[in-house]
């Protein structure tokens, strides 16, 4: 947890957190009162809101973490930029454990939207 607050910075990961809390949310209220064409729409969204904001923040330290190297006098160690990117993906795999719930609600509640509207028009069929 040590490595994600400091690869990140506190209020990034609160407001990451919070991110992944408010889409899980929408999509909740999505799947229980959208309807009509832009449903879709609203879940791609409300899904990939956490990774938008996500990649904001990297782009902040990207270009931040790269000022420094340039920046740098003397030569620039392999194991900076090696730490970097092991940020980098720990960074990835935190966002990716903070959205698989939304993910996973987004996947099983149109999946089941959808075996329910098969049966009602099979049924209106017979």
């Amino acid at each position: 947890m040590r490595m994600i607050f400091s690869s990140f910075g506190f209020p990034a990961v609160l407001f990451i957190v919070s991110a992944a809390i408010f889409s899980f949310v929408a999509t909740l209220l999505t799947l229980r009162n959208g309807k009509g064409p832009f449903r879709a729409s609203a879940l791609m969204l409300t899904v990939a809101l956490p990774f938008a904001i996500a990649l904001f923040f990297e782009f902040i330290n990207s270009s931040s973490f790269f000022a420094v190297l340039a920046a740098a006098s003397g030569s620039i160690k392999g194991h900076d930029v090696y730490q970097y990117f092991a940020h980098l993906c720990w960074r990835s795999a935190f966002v990716m454990f903070l959205t698989a719930p939304t993910y996973l609600l987004a996947i099983v509640g149109t999946l089941r939207e959808c075996l329910r509207k098969q049966v009602e028009a099979t049924s209106a069929a017979a």
